[in-house]
Protein backbone atom coordinates (compact mmCIF):
# COMPACT_ATOMS: atom_id res chain seq x y z
CA UNK A 1 0.00 0.00 0.00
CA UNK A 2 1.23 3.22 -1.15
CA UNK A 3 0.13 7.00 0.62
CA UNK A 4 0.87 9.46 -1.46
CA UNK A 5 0.68 13.57 -1.02
CA UNK A 6 0.66 15.62 -3.93
CA UNK A 7 0.33 18.77 -5.40
CA UNK A 8 -2.05 17.09 -8.50
CA UNK A 9 -5.14 16.12 -9.48
CA UNK A 10 -5.89 12.69 -8.03
CA UNK A 11 -9.76 10.85 -9.06
CA UNK A 12 -10.88 14.08 -10.28
CA UNK A 13 -9.79 15.96 -6.87
CA UNK A 14 -7.49 19.13 -7.67
CA UNK A 15 -4.73 19.06 -4.95
CA UNK A 16 -3.52 18.91 -3.01
CA UNK A 17 -4.27 15.11 -2.02
CA UNK A 18 -3.22 12.16 -0.04
CA UNK A 19 -4.10 9.67 -1.63
CA UNK A 20 -4.11 6.36 -0.13
CA UNK A 21 -3.55 3.39 -3.01
CA UNK A 22 -4.00 -0.33 -1.99
CA UNK A 23 -5.93 -3.71 -2.70
CA UNK A 24 -8.69 -4.61 -0.97
CA UNK A 25 -6.84 -6.96 1.66
CA UNK A 26 -4.12 -4.45 2.47
CA UNK A 27 -7.02 -1.84 3.38
CA UNK A 28 -8.36 -4.92 5.70
CA UNK A 29 -5.05 -4.95 7.14
CA UNK A 30 -4.82 -1.50 7.35
CA UNK A 31 -8.70 -1.43 9.28
CA UNK A 32 -7.17 -4.43 11.51
CA UNK A 33 -3.43 -1.82 12.55
CA UNK A 34 -5.91 1.17 12.82
CA UNK A 35 -9.00 -0.05 14.90
CA UNK A 36 -8.30 0.67 18.80
CA UNK A 37 -8.46 4.51 17.36
CA UNK A 38 -11.94 3.83 17.34
CA UNK A 39 -12.17 2.06 20.15
CA UNK A 40 -10.45 4.88 23.34
CA UNK A 41 -8.79 8.28 22.77
CA UNK A 42 -5.21 8.34 24.03
CA UNK A 43 -4.34 5.52 21.33
CA UNK A 44 -1.45 6.78 18.34
CA UNK A 45 -0.70 4.27 15.25
CA UNK A 46 2.58 5.77 13.27
CA UNK A 47 2.35 4.53 9.38
CA UNK A 48 5.37 4.56 8.97
CA UNK A 49 5.90 1.69 10.86
CA UNK A 50 3.98 -0.67 9.55
CA UNK A 51 6.07 -2.87 6.80
CA UNK A 52 3.71 -2.80 4.50
CA UNK A 53 3.02 0.87 3.88
CA UNK A 54 5.33 2.76 1.94
CA UNK A 55 5.07 6.93 2.31
CA UNK A 56 6.05 8.90 -0.87
CA UNK A 57 6.20 13.14 -0.58
CA UNK A 58 6.02 12.77 3.32
CA UNK A 59 8.52 11.02 5.39
CA UNK A 60 6.19 10.22 9.03
CA UNK A 61 2.46 9.68 9.47
CA UNK A 62 1.26 9.67 12.87
CA UNK A 63 -2.57 9.21 13.49
CA UNK A 64 -4.05 9.99 16.91
CA UNK A 65 -7.20 9.65 18.89
CA UNK A 66 -8.32 12.10 21.78
CA UNK A 67 -10.84 13.22 23.74
CA UNK A 68 -11.25 16.64 21.33
CA UNK A 69 -9.45 15.60 18.66
CA UNK A 70 -11.11 17.33 15.06
CA UNK A 71 -7.96 17.08 12.77
CA UNK A 72 -8.77 15.51 9.74
CA UNK A 73 -5.24 15.99 8.18
CA UNK A 74 -2.41 18.54 8.63
CA UNK A 75 0.91 19.02 7.40
CA UNK A 76 3.68 19.72 9.31
CA UNK A 77 7.75 19.83 7.95
CA UNK A 78 6.73 16.74 5.70
CA UNK A 79 5.03 15.39 8.52
CA UNK A 80 1.07 14.18 8.26
CA UNK A 81 -1.31 13.81 11.54
CA UNK A 82 -4.30 12.96 12.10
CA UNK A 83 -5.97 13.48 15.71
CA UNK A 84 -9.39 12.29 15.82
CA UNK A 85 -12.06 11.21 18.64
CA UNK A 86 -12.43 7.88 18.37
CA UNK A 87 -15.80 8.64 17.06
CA UNK A 88 -14.73 10.29 13.85
CA UNK A 89 -11.89 7.56 13.61
CA UNK A 90 -15.33 4.60 13.55
CA UNK A 91 -16.90 7.29 10.67
CA UNK A 92 -13.26 7.05 9.36
CA UNK A 93 -12.74 3.40 9.14
CA UNK A 94 -16.34 2.87 8.53
CA UNK A 95 -15.95 4.68 5.13
CA UNK A 96 -12.07 2.78 4.33
CA UNK A 97 -14.29 -0.54 5.48
CA UNK A 98 -16.21 -0.39 2.04
CA UNK A 99 -13.40 -0.38 0.14
CA UNK A 100 -12.08 -3.38 1.29
CA UNK A 101 -14.88 -5.56 -0.27
CA UNK A 102 -14.63 -4.13 -3.70
CA UNK A 103 -11.81 -2.42 -5.66
CA UNK A 104 -13.23 1.16 -5.46
CA UNK A 105 -12.26 4.57 -3.81
CA UNK A 106 -13.81 7.03 -1.03
CA UNK A 107 -13.09 10.58 -0.33
CA UNK A 108 -12.94 10.59 3.22
CA UNK A 109 -15.23 13.24 4.75
CA UNK A 110 -16.08 13.54 7.99
CA UNK A 111 -18.75 15.45 9.53
CA UNK A 112 -16.59 17.44 12.06
CA UNK A 113 -17.77 21.33 12.40
CA UNK A 114 -16.33 23.95 10.07
CA UNK A 115 -13.63 21.34 8.86
CA UNK A 116 -11.25 23.03 7.07
CA UNK A 117 -8.04 21.32 6.33
CA UNK A 118 -7.07 22.39 2.76
CA UNK A 119 -5.87 18.70 1.84
CA UNK A 120 -8.36 16.32 0.75
CA UNK A 121 -7.98 12.32 1.48
CA UNK A 122 -8.82 9.72 -1.00
CA UNK A 123 -8.54 6.07 -1.05
CA UNK A 124 -8.52 3.74 -3.99
CA UNK A 125 -8.76 -0.19 -3.30
CA UNK A 126 -7.99 -0.38 -7.01
CA UNK A 127 -4.58 -0.70 -7.19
Amino acid sequence: MEIIYTQNSVEGEPGPNLYWRGNPSEFVQLLIDMHLLGVSSGISVRLEGLKYIRLTGIHSFRLSSSENGETLIRLENDAAISELTPKLWREFLHNMLSISFLRSFVYQELSIPDQVSGINIIMSSEA
